[in-house]
């Protein structure tokens, strides 16, 4: 093949990081040999170390186990130029069997090659107007729509597309590299000039979502690009100087990097801040955030992004309240797409996802236009916030209500379809409980007598409860059944059972008022108790393992003036007179009975010491 000579100082035949971290291409690329400098003791590299077999390295910096990489040579050195400790320039013509692969690819990649500075594009021979082009680009190498700003990663997808079409390549151009006994390096031993490396790796799980990535078997790289070093005598040289920018670029090796998405999930708790846990009440409304970041999807032709968010049982989606991306408040249907579970699983749950850049058919792409490119930015930062309701099905204290969420991605360019699933992120909703015990004066059980309850904040409304007589509880209405008024306790009264204690549960903590309304004992309505306790649930920390429990207790009986009430733990005992004569002595009823006596008695006295001075008058 003919010679071709690049006129400038090769700036980016580094290794292109992938998905996570794609590095900015500065300056052109591969230098004539013979004008890459003045330095002294310049010269030029023979013919016979310019064939010396060099080793090609890959570093990851997680396991690869089970990964297939493939280097293909796609451009040959045939010149070079070296001061002895570094390379000043290297010429370059196309391998045999790649010219067409790779004119289709720039063509397929909608790549102007009208630029003719400094070499003209030449479909017989491209890789010398690749290497001087498409490794130019000044700006980040995402968008792939601008022709004055070729794209690399835009070629490289398109070219593993081509080189597929390969049956049969090139004798001594494709090698297998090998990985490494840390299972963090693949190496090759190939000829020197410029190599794609092509992930192989195949999808193994379909659509269905990875849980089991470490290592990830199944995950891959999009293609990475770089040139070899060259061998000057017994020194190899993987030093590239382009003096025109004063920068130095190192060849013969290429990063192996895999974005990890990870997602955050938060509720609003009772200040309304951000935390991994809260309290409630049956039937409240929660705000539920959750926070990723847009995925490395250059070098994918469709690259699929979701959250999926599961609702445990005692937990009901209310709906979207807004979805975020950046600055930028996306449109529902438009933008995204929420699919809520109908049918629940059998342990009660129900999931949730958002769908990001929808397709007609529901599926996601983020790569299937422009606007979607522009739109998901990688590395751009989304924030979904929902609602959801604690339900009838919540659990009372024990571990809690758990809510669990994951970021859902594309993690292999060979099959879009295969997703990679974060771990999942839980918070925790728990509510409350108190009981009351109805005894009379002489601790024995009283059934049949009635309470109405109230938030201390308002006293006008009772809470609305629904009755299980079975286990002797009285459940907080949910928000369906309040407003269905289904199955609700008629006027809002709590019946004590037989054996005088009852439960209510679905409680947040908080400032509640107990109303006695009605005495077991006919005509026994003069002195019903009314007192106002305090509910406080304690939870585990959050980073709690072990499966501890929340604990509910109460404190304080203000307003009992009548000494009816005994509060403990998480019970209030509320006793009933029979009589007068039962009332506690030390109650407000008796203090007033003796005011009125100790009244009574001093009027008599002053009765009598004016009778007995009238009568001494007399």
């Amino acid at each position: 093949m003919a010679r071709t000579r690049v006129k400038q100082a090769l700036a980016a035949l580094v290794a292109v990081f992938t998905m996570a971290c794609i590095m900015p291409f500065a300056g052109a690329s591969l230098a004539h040999a013979e004008d890459a400098g003045t330095a002294p003791a310049t010269h030029a590299i023979s013919a016979d170390d310019l064939s010396k077999a060099v080793e090609l390295k890959l570093t990851a910096n997680e396991s690869i186990q089970g990964h297939q990489f493939t280097a293909y040579r796609l451009a040959d050195y045939v010149a070079a130029k070296s001061d002895g400790s570094q390379l000043l320039g290297v010429d370059v013509t196309t391998t045999s069997g790649y010219a067409t692969a790779v004119a289709d690819a720039i063509k397929n990649a909608g790549i102007a090659t009208t630029n003719s500075n400094p070499v003209a594009y030449d479909a017989t021979n491209p890789m010398p107007w690749v290497i001087s082009n498409l490794l130019q680009a000044s700006k980040y190498p995402y968008a792939d729509d601008n022709p004055a700003q070729p794209n690399l990663r835009a070629f490289l997808t398109n070219l593993v597309a081509e080189l597929n079409k390969i049956s049969a390549p090139t004798a001594g151009t494709t090698y297998d590299m090998t990985i490494g006994s840390d299972n963090k390096s693949a190496t090759a031993t190939v000829i020197p000039g410029a190599y794609v490396i092509w992930n192989k790796t195949p999808a193994t799980t379909g659509t269905a979502e990875n849980t089991t990535d470490t290592p990830a078997a199944d995950k891959a790289s999009i293609p990475m690009f770089n040139g070899t070093g060259i061998y000057d005598g017994e020194t190899l040289l993987t030093t590239l100087k382009d003096s025109t920018n004063d920068q130095e670029y190192t060849l013969g090796s290429v990063e192996y990097k895999v974005s990890q998405s990870t997602l955050e999930k938060k509720v609003l708790d009772s200040e309304n801040k951000p935390a991994d846990a809260t309290t409630a009440s049956i039937g409240d409304e929660l705000t539920f955030t959750l926070s990723t970041t847009v995925p490395n999807w250059t070098g994918y032709d469709h690259f699929v992004l979701k959250i999926a968010d599961n609702l445990s049982k005692g937990l009901k989606f209310g709906a979207t309240k807004s979805v975020v991306v950046g600055n930028t408040p996306l449109v529902a249907d438009e933008s995204y797409k929420v699919n809520a579970a109908t049918t629940a699983a059998q342990d009660g749950s129900k999931s949730v996802e958002w769908i990001f850049a929808p397709k007609s058919d529901g599926t996601s792409d983020l790569v299937q236009n422009d606007k979607f490119k522009g739109l998901f930015s990688v590395g751009a930062k989304i924030v979904v916030t929902y609602t959801a309701y604690l339900t009838k099905d919540a659990v009372i204290n024990s571990t809690g209500n758990p809510n669990s969420a994951n970021v859902q991605y594309s993690h292999n360019p060979n099959d879009s379809n295969d997703l990679e699933k974060s771990p999942d992120d839980t918070v925790k909703v728990y509510t409350g409980q108190f009981s009351i015990t109805k005894n009379d004066m002489e601790s024995h059980a009283l059934a049949g007598a009635k309470f109405q309850i109230f938030k201390s904040t308002d006293t006008t409304k009772p809470l609305k409860f629904v009755a299980d007589t079975v286990n002797d509880t009285y459940r907080l209405a949910d928000a369906d059944e309040e407003q269905a008024n289904r199955n609700l306790v008629a006027d809002n009264k709590l019946t004590s059972p037989q054996g005088g204690k009852f439960t209510i549960t679905g409680l947040a903590p908080g400032s509640y008022i107990v109303k006695e309304t009605d005495s077991p004992f006919a005509g026994g309505n003069l002195f019903l108790p009314e007192f106002t306790t305090t509910l406080r649930v304690t939870a585990p920390e959050p980073s709690d393992t072990t499966g501890a429990a929340s604990v509910s207790t109460i404190a304080g009986d203000n307003g009992d003036s009548n000494n009816l009430v005994t509060v403990a733990n998480d019970n209030a005992t509320v006793k009933n007179p029979r009589n007068l004569m039962q009332m506690p002595k030390t109650g407000a009823a008796w203090l007033a009975i003796y005011a009125v006596m100790a009244v009574l008695f001093i009027s008599a006295g002053f009765i009598l010491v004016w009778r007995s001075r009238r009568q001494e008058q007399e």
